[in-house]
């Protein structure tokens, strides 16, 4: 007869999925403290993606700028 060990986490573990998660950043101030975020995180695990805007969005309605955002470069 044999017995089944079952480890209680082992279903929280196997439910896990790797998210997709969005950083905001001001440039300016917060550059470097990005790059060493990026940098452990892309060489040790690889999960890095930069989908940093190509271009400014040239606009002052902030709506149709969050609106451009979200329509391409978020998914």
């Amino acid at each position: 007869m044999s017995f089944l060990v079952t480890n209680p986490y082992l279903s929280l573990l196997q439910t896990w999925r790797k998210r997709k998660i969005f950083v905001s950043y001001h440039h300016q101030n917060d550059q470097w403290y990005y790059n060493e975020f990026s940098r452990i995180f892309s060489d040790s695990y690889n999960v890095i993606q930069d989908n940093s805007l190509d271009r400014i969005i040239d606009s002052d309605d902030s709506e149709y700028v969050m609106r451009r955002i979200r329509e391409e470069y978020l998914t």
